[in-house]
């Protein structure tokens, strides 16, 4: 195939889907020789792939990173790895002491506090009969859920909104300049971090502090590395859903009227949504050994990017899968990833979505996307939004 897929390029952006039909059709297993980098696009090589982890690992980076001359990067050393970048055994070791936080019973418990921080936000706006999506909602709602959860001061919830959006508009394309924001936010959890350690409060770093597990302990450099992880991975995933399931109702108003109708399809909503336009549209491993997969030989040490957006509009996997489905029976998409690195905090985007879409379909129910305004992200395989305003009646 005569073709450049460049996971940063600004028309794959604006849509990637006739891209990823073309490569699932023409070259599943893709190599870019002027970037040295795989692509994978099929469902059942993608799952094959995040079930193996041993041969297909994570800690030599999870984004296509490219120097100067557009090539990628292999073999960067790393200022923190959060719990997405580590390989067994450190990843089950870890996983199994953050998990505590995760519960779904503790997430379930949490439905009240997101719904009030949900109502405090659109309150801010609800009576204006316009706003930029954003910046007023999509984007502080989970950085606001995250920061609460977490036991920050309310007055960093700003900073935290802006590192994180940084960081993903740099990821792979700026390697200093991501590494200084990193240090920057361990700057700030730091000092709540020494704080828990002497005085516990029932908040999610009061848990990752105490967490034991067969005499382990998590390291303050696990502990910032994987708070990291869940402000950006956390945020950036729920702000990205939440624009694109706009973005979608917009464009097919028959799906906002179903939800109208019926509340209670939301949940179902929400899985379609994440399938049917990710908001992870991949991400990268690399090989520790040479491996067929697809009926191609990959030598050892090679970067793959896996691509959780094209195999979850695989045609092989899905009926019909270009089209949005409410009620599509067998939904084994792969947004949230599988296998041991199957996404933690899962259950909790699909809770803050759940609520959003309920509070802000109640408030905004004939809302309008104003399109001359609407900016995509340019931040490689993340898909999402940079600005989307939007208009509605005002709400009395």
């Amino acid at each position: 195939m005569i073709f450049d897929f460049n996971p940063y390029d600004h028309q794959l952006h604006d849509n990637p889907y006739p891209i990823y039909s073309r490569l699932r059709k023409e070259e599943p297993i893709y190599y870019n020789e002027k970037r040295d980098f795989w692509v994978v696009s099929r469902y059942q090589d993608v799952k094959t792939i995040i079930q193996d982890p041993e041969t297909f690992i994570s800690s030599k980076g999870i984004v296509i990173e490219l120097d100067g001359d557009g090539r990628a990067i292999k073999d960067h050393e790393f200022i923190l790895k959060p719990l997405i970048m580590m390989d067994p055994p450190q990843h089950p070791q870890l996983r199994r002491l953050v998990q505590r936080a995760f519960t779904n019973r503790r997430i379930a418990q949490l439905e009240v506090v997101i719904r009030k921080l949900a109502v405090e936000l659109i309150d801010q706006f609800k009576h204006k009969g316009s706003c930029e999506f954003v910046s007023a909602f999509a984007g502080s709602f989970p950085v606001s859920v995250i920061s609460d959860m977490l036991g920050c001061d309310p007055k960093h919830r700003d900073l935290f909104k802006q590192v994180s959006s940084q960081l993903v508009e740099k990821m792979g394309t700026d390697i200093a300049g991501s590494e200084r924001l990193v240090m920057g936010l361990c700057g700030i959890l730091n000092e709540v971090v020494e704080d828990r350690k002497a005085n516990p409060i029932d908040d999610l770093i009061s848990v990752l502090v105490s967490s034991e597990v067969d005499g382990d302990v998590i390291s303050d450099k696990d502990l910032y590395a994987f708070v990291f992880l869940l402000l950006v991975a956390g945020s950036e995933t729920t702000t990205n859903l939440l624009t694109n399931a706009f973005l979608l109702m917009d464009e097919q108003p028959e799906i906002r009227m179903a939800l109208l109708e019926d509340p209670s399809k939301i949940p179902q909503a929400v899985e379609e949504f994440v399938r049917y336009d990710s908001p992870a549209q991949g991400l990268v491993r690399a090989t520790s050994r040479e491996v067929e997969i697809g009926g191609v030989t990959i030598p050892a040490n090679e970067q793959l990017l896996i691509l959780f957006g094209s195999a979850n509009r695989d045609e092989s996997q899905f009926e019909n899968p270009d089209q949005f489905i409410m009620d599509r029976k067998d939904n084994n998409h792969i947004a949230f990833g599988f296998g041991i690195h199957f996404c933690m905090g899962a259950n909790l985007a699909r809770l803050e979505a759940k609520v959003a879409l309920e509070e802000l379909l109640r408030v905004m129910p004939d809302f309008k996307v104003d399109h001359s305004g609407a900016e995509r992200m340019r931040a490689g395989a993340i898909r999402g939004m940079a600005s989307l305003p939007l208009t509605f009646s005002v709400r009395h």
